[in-house]
């Protein structure tokens, strides 16, 4: 009897541990989150090596391609699209990268329109756009349409209150292209402004640049700080069709007037 006891004390006990033996399983991580802590570890690769490595690289591979991802430098590459291949092979489940042409890393500083400010962040084109790809401009208030003529072509666009127009954006290579819409401002001086909600669409996490842009508002004139990454943007009616750097606004900082 004492033995038939023992045992079912036994497996009552294995019984009631066999729960606390088993961890629960994890809740995924969210994608900011993980992108956030991969971001962490490639900017200390960024501090640590690239920084270091920087006099070098740009004496012996000017303009080449590197790439920080997963906590390691790549180096150094021809062609984007041969780094991207690199960096897919080596991480192909990296959620962040820094994918950049040696000597374009750092910070930039921009003036920034109403469409900046931290109230109501929105996607804009500045005249950053215009200074680049030199369209001429005709808006029609009548008929609410916005007309751009470049090399000889021209595209006519509906043109929406509040300086609204349209273009199409996709990642660096064209994949996952959406149009969307924009605020045409003459006071941000860069290309293309993207809220952080749009550059997640296009996951541009694993397309940024090192370094921030620093944009001054020109409603407030608090400056701030916003990252860097590269998207395409196309206009394909008048031969419009790149992958620049923009800069994409995520509410980082406010800095001192």
């Amino acid at each position: 009897m004492r033995t038939a006891m023992v045992a079912f004390l036994a497996i009552g006990s294995a019984l009631l541990a066999a729960p606390q033996e088993k961890s629960p399983p994890k809740a995924p991580a969210s994608f900011d989150t993980q992108v956030d802590a991969e971001r962490v570890c490639n900017d200390e690769v960024f501090d640590e090596q690239f920084r270091n490595a920087k006099e070098r690289l740009f004496q012996q591979h000017p303009a080449a391609w590197v790439a920080i991802v997963g906590g390691e430098l790549l180096e150094t590459f021809d062609s984007m699209s041969a780094c991207v291949e690199a960096a897919d092979h080596k991480h192909p489940n990296a959620r962040h990268r820094y994918l950049f042409r040696i000597g374009e890393e750092g910070d930039t500083r921009l003036q920034g329109p109403a469409p900046i400010e931290p109230e109501q962040p929105r996607d804009c084109i500045g005249c950053g756009f215009k200074a680049l790809f030199r369209p001429s401009e005709m808006i029609s208030p009548s008929t609410q349409t916005l007309t751009w003529t470049r090399n000889g072509k021209s595209t006519t666009r509906r043109w929406f209150n509040e300086n609204y127009t349209e273009i199409e954006v996709a990642d660096p290579f064209g994949a996952k292209p959406k149009s969307i819409r924009v605020v045409d401002s003459g006071s941000f001086t860069g290309v293309l402004g993207l809220c952080r909600e749009t550059a997640r669409g296009f996951d541009l996490a694993r397309f940024e640049i090192p370094g921030r842009a620093f944009i001054k508002g020109s409603m407030t004139g608090d400056t701030f700080e916003c990252r860097r990454a590269r998207a395409r943007i196309r206009v394909p009616e008048i031969d419009i069709d790149e992958a620049i750097p923009v800069v994409i606004w995520e509410g980082i900082t406010t800095l001192v007037r």
